[in-house]
């Protein structure tokens, strides 16, 4: 699936959660700002996108700042294996 242009996500965004299978690209041309929740979901799905981590700042609750803490880690820690995903 192709996406040209900047998408707003404020509940759900997936690759193959509803309907399974793998192998499945999500192509966003251009900035992903993620208010809710984005899974890269099956076996050989790959999402293409500029992800903004801005939704970081809006939790407030110290377990939401802790679980976006370890989401942002996780993600940043395995960038230099990824092609393509740098921290800015």
């Amino acid at each position: 699936m192709g996406i040209t242009g900047d998408v707003v996500n404020n509940y759900f965004l997936t690759t193959g959660y509803y309907v399974g299978g793998g192998s499945n690209t999500l192509n966003i041309s251009g900035t992903l700002t993620n208010n809710d929740t984005f899974y890269v979901y099956g076996s050989g799905d790959v999402a293409n996108v500029k992800l903004t981590l801005q939704f970081y700042s809006h939790a407030v609750s110290q377990d939401r700042m802790a679980a976006a803490g370890e989401m942002l880690i996780a993600i940043l820690s395995h960038a230099a294996d990824q092609s393509g995903l740098k921290a800015d």
